[in-house]
């Protein structure tokens, strides 16, 4: 249920008497159907939301009836590299029923392949690793995302990057920018093989952060770029 909120047709999310009514409505629909169970996705609490600590408190809006009257939480957060491009699935299990006394630490779950393309439209969602630790070493620390992995195909789409601004960099008279450069990824059958239809999976301030990086290469020829 895409999400909870939206089926219980509760008019107050922090009514534990109108939430416990739509929890037996999903215990006899589960009763009925013989079904496992029942998925509800919810948000949490912008306290939640911005923590780098998991509390189901804040993790889990509205009523506490909606943490006690469930079996299983659990928690999840994007993780994103320095520019903002969400690359792994962080996931815990904050409450469950006994499991056969089954343990399950906090895992990572691959949101592009090795090729930089989404595994969601590929139709699975890899474990990238099965104890990941705790949320807040995925989470930018002094502007830098230490837990997080840097994009898969980072490398090739800089020597992409570099090769773009030597061929066009100063021919025109103005500078190139973030939105030209991702429009020209975007272009690259080697990064977005949809073309039209898709796209490279790159974030506009993940290009930013990787321009910053090419500038600082001395290596590289004088490219002109738009900050």
């Amino acid at each position: 249920m895409d999400t909870a909120n939206y089926f219980t047709d509760a008019d107050d999310d922090n009514n534990p008497q109108q939430f416990n009514r739509f929890i037996q409505k999903a215990r006899r629909l589960i009763d009925v159907h013989g079904a496992s169970g029942v998925l509800m996705l919810v948000h949490p609490t912008k306290a939640g939301a911005m923590s780098n600590e998991v509390d189901v408190t804040q993790w889990v809006s509205g009523t506490y009836a909606k943490i006690g009257s469930v079996d299983t939480i659990f928690a999840m957060r994007k993780i994103k590299d320095e520019g903002g491009t969400p690359l792994d699935l962080w996931v815990s299990r904050e409450k469950s029923r006994p499991f056969m006394g089954v343990r399950l630490d906090a895992f990572t779950l691959a949101l592009l392949d090795e090729k930089g393309k989404s595994t969601i439209d590929n139709g699975h969602l890899p474990v990238r690793k099965l104890k990941a630790g705790p949320l807040k070493d995925y989470l930018p620390k002094n502007g830098r995302s230490v837990g997080a992995p840097s994009h898969p195909q980072k490398k090739q789409m800089m020597d992409f990057i570099r090769g773009y601004l030597k061929d066009n960099a100063g021919k025109r008279g103005k500078a190139i920018g973030r939105t030209e450069l991702l429009s020209a990824l975007n272009s690259c059958k080697d990064f977005n093989p949809l073309g039209k239809e898709g796209d490279c999976g790159v974030a506009d301030r993940t290009i930013g952060k990787w321009l910053v990086e090419i500038r600082q290469d001395k290596k590289n020829v004088k490219e002109i770029v738009e900050q």
